[in-house]
Order: structure tokens, then sequence, then C-alpha cells
């Protein structure tokens, strides 16, 4: 007796109640492929075979969870359509799909194979919690037992298993993520969606407040025994310590609010948008830097990376918190800078660095600082939950100014025959990233981000630049 010949001695009433039983819709997909008899009996019976299917996907997708998911299997399917096509192809259907508000899901109108493939992100989603749950857990008590005997460290706890809550939150960033990704290919600046030029703006804005302080636009006559902060800064923009920038400044004769907008953009960099998980952050989370040190030394980058998407996720959740930690972090840093880069004040603000209240003036020198910080610190979260790195490049003083790479600040712009004119003094970074092919061939892109996850932004050399695709010009004063 055939196969079929079984199956077709049971009754349609039976066989639906069969399929109707299964547990998810890929199920239901492997048993009507192979059997020509039993696909006859759902086509009859689909509506009410598909309700239970659809009810408990619906249950286990809560929220707008359901809808996420559904826009993660559009957008595969727009990425196998898009495979070899170019960025501004691909940004030209994916983008649409990524801004536009989602559309109103009736889960009514979900067919079978779209509950097939929902089905299968589901496992995905599912089997992603568990491990993490399992890391996690596993993570924290490692790190119990060898703290258990140090009365100052906070004892660690977690949930296992996590609890419902929890595990929406983990299954949501799963999907935004899995979601997200897909802009990659094309929207590789996400500086520019936070106006890179705007950052500018602000921090030149500021510094000439802070210039307008002194009576004179003389320099800082000291030129020793600055902070290493200070010094650093200098290297970044010049390759000389501070005392001896200035010397060189004062011999080309740059403005001081020119010398003092590059050093703030330069400490943005260094104490911001550089590292990862930034040194001042590691000084007031000692457990939280050692939790994620032990993550990356078990588990590998790729570990780390996710347990610091979904936790930065869920920590900016609320826009309340993340409104008072970029303001708390902003305020901390604003007087770091202050005080670092003092000998730009007049003499009368120096002792008042680190909180300059005394006159309008300096007030709104301060709180001028604490914008061009929550700006740079809201373009660092973003950073954060890239795979994108982007490398940063201080074009030095004597450079020779190119248009495909760098352009004058708003101050200059129409002043000066720009062709043959030498870089006085960088204001700004270009920003760069890999090229598609070198991407694909593993040159860049992972490769990069393995090497150095703990690095965001990463600063190239002059000559690597050449081989780098532009995302930014750099802003020069000439």
């Amino acid at each position: 007796m055939a196969p079929s010949d079984y199956f077709e001695k049971l009754s349609p009433e039976l066989i639906t109640i069969i399929l109707g039983t299964c547990e998810s819709a890929v199920d239901v997909q492997s048993i009507i492929n192979a059997e020509p008899y039993i696909l006859s009996v759902f086509l009859q019976n689909q509506k009410r075979i598909l309700q239970s299917l659809r009810q408990t996907l619906d249950n286990h997708f809560p929220g707008q969870n359901l809808t996420q998911a559904v826009m993660v299997c559009r957008l595969r399917h727009m990425a196998d359509r898009l495979q070899g096509r170019g960025r501004a192809q691909v940004e030209q259907v994916i983008k649409p799909v990524l801004t536009s508000p989602p559309e109103p899901l009736s889960i009514s109108k979900l067919n079978l194979g779209a509950l097939s493939e929902l089905h299968g992100v589901l496992r995905e989603a599912n089997a992603f919690t568990i491990s993490y749950s399992r890391k996690a857990w596993a993570t924290t008590q490692k790190l119990e037992a060898r703290e258990a005997d140090k009365e100052d460290i906070a004892r660690l706890s977690l949930n296992l298993p996590l609890s419902e809550t929890e595990s929406q939150q983990i299954q949501k960033a799963y999907l935004v993520f899995d979601a997200y990704r897909h802009a990659l290919c094309f929207s590789t600046s996400l500086l520019q969606d936070y106006e890179y030029g705007n950052l500018y703006s602000n921090i030149r804005n500021t510094s000439s407040t802070i210039c307008d302080l002194g009576s004179d636009d003389a320099l800082p006559e000291k030129r020793t025994d600055f902070s290493p902060l200070a010094d650093n800064w200098a290297k970044r923009i010049s390759g000389y310590c501070l005392g001896c920038l200035l010397d060189r400044c004062e011999a080309t004769q740059i403005p001081k609010r020119f010398i003092l907008a590059a050093l703030v953009a330069a400490g943005i960099f260094e104490l911001v948008l550089e590292d990862v998980f930034p040194a001042f952050l590691a000084a007031d989370s000692p457990l939280l830097d050692q939790y994620r040190r032990h993550i990356e030394t078990e588990s590998g980058w790729k570990e780390l990376q996710r347990v610091d998407v979904i936790s930065i996720k869920s920590l900016f959740s609320s826009k309340e918190l993340k409104k008072k930690i970029i303001s708390e972090r902003s305020e901390w840093l604003s007087s770091l800078m202050l005080q670092t880069l003092s000998c730009f004040l007049p003499p009368e603000s120096r002792d008042r660095a680190q909180n300059l209240s005394s006159s309008d003036q300096e007030r709104e020198a301060v709180e001028d600082m604490k914008t061009i910080l929550s700006h740079a610190l809201g373009v660092k979260i973003e950073l954060l939950l890239s795979v994108k790195r982007l490398k940063y490049h201080f074009f030095r003083p004597g450079a020779l100014f190119d248009a495909g790479k760098m352009k004058v600040g708003q101050s200059q712009a129409g002043d000066i025959a720009d062709l043959g004119q030498e870089v006085k003094i960088c204001l700004l970074p270009a920003l760069f990233t890999f090229p598609e092919a070198s991407n694909r061939n593993g040159i860049g892109g992972e490769s990069d981000l393995r090497a150095s996850y703990s690095k965001a932004l990463t600063e190239a050399s002059a000559k690597c630049t050449e081989s780098l695709v532009l995302v930014e010009k750099a802003i020069v004063f000439l």
C-alpha cells in the first residue's frame, strides 16, 4: 500500500485536528509539503488551522515585538534580492522601511509562509535569549566567587531563568538589532544623523565665548607644565606638546579661539568618542569594567558587543533616564575640560575653572560646554550600537589643503584661494570607513572590529586614509 493510501483513510476532520495541534507553522508546512492529500485538506480548512498558529505566535511576540519581527522578515527578503547591488540602490529600497512608522499589523492576514518565517525568527530570538541568560549567569557566579571575600565590592545578582519582562526586552533588542544591521551597507555615517557640522559650530561658538571672557586675544603666556590631558590633545592635532603648539600658533598668527576649538575637539574624541568604555566610566564603575573584561576574556569580543548592545538599549529605553545620565556626565566632563584648558581663561576665572558661575558670560560658557558634551554623548550612544567602526584623522599643520578631504571653517569660507594653501590647524578631524570591497574581503569591517573592539573610533594615519572611504570632511584653518 502506498504511503498516501494510509493518510487518505484518515478523515479530513481528524487531519485538521492533527494539524491544529502542531506547535509551529514550520511543522505544518513540513507535513503538507510531504503529502498531497494532507495539503488538500489543509487548503480546505486553513482558516481554522491557522487561527491557533496565529494566536500562539501573537503570545510569543508580545507588544510591538510581532511588528518588529515582521519587519525583520521583510528586510531579509529585501536584502536577498539586493545582493550585489550598489549602496545607493540598497539605500533607496531599505531606508524607507527603517525610517517610516510601522504599519498596523493584522495577524489574521498572515499566511502559512509568513507564519513559518516568523517562527524561524522566534527560534533565533529564543536561542539568543537562553544563551545570553546562561552565559550572563555563569559570568556573574564566577565574579561572585572571585570577589566573595572583598567586602567593598557589591555582590552581583541575576535571576535564572530570566523574568518574563527581561526575556521580552532581550527579544526586542535582538529584533531591533537584526533590522538595524541592514542599514550598515549604506549608512556608514552615524554621525551625519547627529549633524557633524553642527558639532563644530557648537565647539566654535563655545570657544569664542570662553575667549571673550578675557579683554584681549593674546595666547596664554604659560608654555610649560600643562596637564597630561592638555598635552595629549595638542599632540593629536599637531604632533607637539601644548607649549610647542602655542609657540608655532603664535608664529603663524592663529587666533586663540581656533586653537581652543581644535583642543576641545581633540578632547571630545579622547574623553568621549574614542573608547567603547571610556576611562572616566571605568574609574567610576570599576566592577562593571571588570565584568566587561571578564566577558571578553571568557567569551570573546562578539559576546561582549552583544551584551553591550542589549545593555545600552535597555538602559536608554527610558528617555528620562537617558536625559539624566547624559546631563550628569556632560556636567562632569565640562568641569574636567574647563580645568584642563584653564590656561585659555583670564586669570580671574582660572580659580573658578570647575565652577564658572560668577557672571552671566561665565555661566554661558559652562552651559555651552555642557551642550557640546551632551551632543557628543548622544553620538557616542549611536556609535556603541553600531558594528561599524569609523576612523578619524586630524590633518597636521603644514599639510596641503585637499578639497576632497577638507573644508575651511565658516569664518574663512570665500575669503581665500584654497589651492596651494597649507593647513595651519585642524579644527575637526575627517571621518573615514573601509570601502565595501575591503569589507567583503575581510579587510576592515568585522576584522577591524575584532582587532580592537575597545575602540568605537580609531585614529588613522595620513597614509592609511588614502585607502579609506571619506565619510565626513575635516574642518581646517588655513
